[in-house]
């Protein structure tokens, strides 16, 4: 049989043209691929992240709160919190909370020290007492000083009463108050407004309005350190760097400390591993586990030697956490803190300036993801210093595989050091600290 040449060729033609038009299939790599878009910088956005029931995420600072909408890619200021609470956090958890109803549970951090707003008035009527008492009692033989000496005892006794802590501050400036009109009562407006701001505060994120509730039973300006974990039925535990455990109870919105306080309990971090059990991290040699229903504390327990003096911890299932090691081991291991069981995963891709001080707080992605957002490069030397002019701010996403401990490095629109991270409800991951701000597409 002839072959039409003419109609072969244009056959021909025709199945390279559907070959080259056709969908490739997509590699491995290409499946993977990551991007990163801008999110408006036009804000200067830092605080402790909490994402809300409906997928919004709420973002404390401690002058400004913001509300980040996902669909529209943009942040919107709103109403800051009353009497200037100051939300400071430990670096791994924050004293906020989502409850079940969705509204957000806030311990504040009072920063109205009576004391302090007084200090300019008080201080040299103060300075006046101490040089009274010491010429009455002839301490220092306070008359025969040069006058240099004389100004150097008076203020040795000011810095003395400084470090007091403000039950003893008030017994010995309250008579200076007493016979001061004035002062006194600028005294009772700082102390009202001190007392009030106390108690912690529900916010609503429908109306973007916070109630006032039960009075928090435990000093916050003695710490800067609060855990709060959601329980199952709806109340919530907190533990407090000081040592005190405090149960929330959502039905009556009233506080109560569980734990004896002379038996405390003091915690660096607190992580959910199961709806039963907390691991508590008391040391960088050891920690805890907690039974939320007993309301009671294993014996201490000891790191192995590999992950002694670790900085940083993050859930990855029930019963493990991915750890991450330290300037001299820069390391990832994944932990069972039951068994003690230790396995190393990666490597760094590269030297890393890690320090409690300055936390690179991964996330752990749905798919089996740990991810880095920049973070402090240390190409020279091994010694953590501030003021190293060879710490650099690196620009990669550092992508660690939890199954094989592969690791790769993607370039990000910023750099980024210290920037907090919230994976969103559709996958795509929020990366903010300033106004450089962006999101990861996977």
């Amino acid at each position: 049989m002839k072959i039409n040449k003419k109609l072969f060729f244009i056959t021909f033609l025709f199945s390279i043209c559907l070959f080259l038009c056709s969908p490739p299939t997509l590699s491995k790599s290409a499946e993977n691929h990551y991007q990163f878009a801008k999110v408006q910088s036009n804000l200067s956005v830092n605080g402790c992240p909490l994402k809300l029931k409906d997928g919004r995420v709420l973002i404390l600072g401690v002058h400004e709160n913001y509300i980040y909408y996902p669909k529209r890619n943009t942040f919107k200021e709103i109403k800051p919190v009353p009497y200037g609470f100051a939300y400071i956090s430990n670096g791994y958890t924050f004293p906020a909370v989502v409850l079940n109803d969705g509204n957000v549970l806030i311990i504040g951090n009072s920063d109205n020290d009576i004391y302090n707003k007084l200090q300019k008035e008080l201080s040299p009527l103060l300075m006046e007492k101490f040089k009274n008492d010491i010429i009455k009692t002839n301490k220092y033989n306070y008359l025969s000083l040069l006058p240099e000496e004389k100004n150097m005892v008076v203020l040795k006794e000011y810095k003395s009463f400084l470090k007091l802590p403000e039950n003893e501050k008030i017994k010995i400036y309250m008579p200076i108050l007493e016979d001061n009109p004035e002062l006194l009562k600028k005294y009772n407006e700082y102390k009202f407004i001190s007392e009030d701001s106390k108690k912690a505060l529900l916010f609503n994120p429908k109306t973007e309005t916070y109630t006032q509730i039960d009075k928090f039973p435990v000093d916050m300006r003695s710490t800067a350190n609060i855990s709060p974990v959601l329980k199952q039925n709806g109340d919530v535990l907190l533990f407090v760097g000081t040592g005190e455990t405090v149960l929330f109870n959502h039905s009556d919105k009233s506080f109560s400390i569980l734990n004896d306080t002379k038996q405390k309990i003091y915690n660096n971090l607190v992580i959910q591993l199961n709806n039963n059990t907390l691991f508590i991290l008391t040391s960088n040699k050891s920690y805890k586990l907690y039974d939320t229903e007993k309301n009671t504390y294993s014996d201490e327990i000891f790191f192995p030697d590999e992950i002694s003096w670790s900085t940083e911890y993050i859930k990855l299932d029930d019963e493990h956490l991915v750890v991450i090691g330290n300037i001299k081991n820069q390391k990832v291991f994944i932990f069972n803190p039951f068994t003690k069981e230790v396995k190393p995963l990666a490597q760094f891709s590269f030297a890393r300036s890690i320090n409690p001080d300055m936390p690179i707080r991964p996330v752990i992605t749905t798919d089996g993801k740990l991810i880095i957002f920049g973070g402090f490069k240390n190409e020279y030397e091994n010694n953590f210093n501030m003021f190293d002019t060879t710490l650099k701010i690196s620009d990669n996403a550092e992508i660690i595989d939890i199954q094989n401990g592969s690791t790769k490095l993607i370039k990000m629109i910023y750099k980024h050091a210290g920037n907090r991270s919230v994976i969103l409800n559709d996958g795509r991951i929020l990366i903010f600290g300033g106004i450089n701000n962006e999101i990861l597409i996977p």
